[in-house]
This record gives structure tokens, sequence and C-alpha cells, in this order.
């Protein structure tokens, strides 16, 4: 599959679950979930979505909801995607904000102690 049809694929796959999820599941009060990636395996048979959670304070309890739903949001999934394989979603904490936080302040640290 060219890797134009898979990014396309992606983005579909992530604008559906996105409303899904804020349709659908009734997070904690003050919880956002984001979509914020989709990563399709060259067959399609299997997509990593990646969320975000915050504030991270609600991480656990949001987690356990996607988990514990994951049956139902693929059901719904499969029910709104015309394709002739929808791919089985896995859900993966996007980290990447808190990496790049972690990785600015060692910068600094670096910085403080050489000037």
């Amino acid at each position: 599959m060219s890797a134009k049809r898979l990014a396309q694929v992606n983005e579909l796959i992530r604008q559906e679950l996105s409303l899904i999820l804020n349709r659908e599941l009734d997070f904690p009060a003050g919880c956002l979930v984001t979509v914020s990636g989709v990563k399709v395996s060259v067959d399609l048979e299997h997509a990593s979505v990646y969320v975000k959670i915050y504030p991270t304070a609600h991480t656990q309890a949001a987690w356990h909801i996607l988990i514990h739903r994951l049956k139902e949001i693929q059901t719904l999934l499969n029910r709104k995607l015309v394709m002739r394989f929808v791919p089985k979603i896995f859900f993966r904490l996007d980290a990447s904000e808190e990496k790049a936080d972690h990785i600015e302040r060692l910068i600094d640290q670096l910085h403080k102690n050489n000037g």
C-alpha cells in the first residue's frame, strides 16, 4: 500500500476515533482525552492509536476507561468505516510532550552547570 494511502487511512481512523471518544465515553470531569495520532500497519491489520490525556492527574482513570471499553470502541469504529478490513486498534499513551519537557529541563540544567 502506498504511503499516501496509509496516511489517509491513519487520518480517517484518527478523526473517527476522536468523535467516538468524545460522544460515547464518559471521562472524569475536567479530563480531556485526544487522539494525537494513528499508525496503521502496512497490511492494515493493526493500528496503534496514540492518545493524550489532560491533566495528567486523570491519566490512570481515563486509561482504565479506554482499555475496558476497547471492544465497544472497536465495534463502533467498524460500523463507522467503510473499508474491507478495519484494523484492530491498540491504544498507546502519547508521552511526547513529557519527553520534550524532560529533555528541555536537562538542557537547561546543563547550561546552568556550564555557564
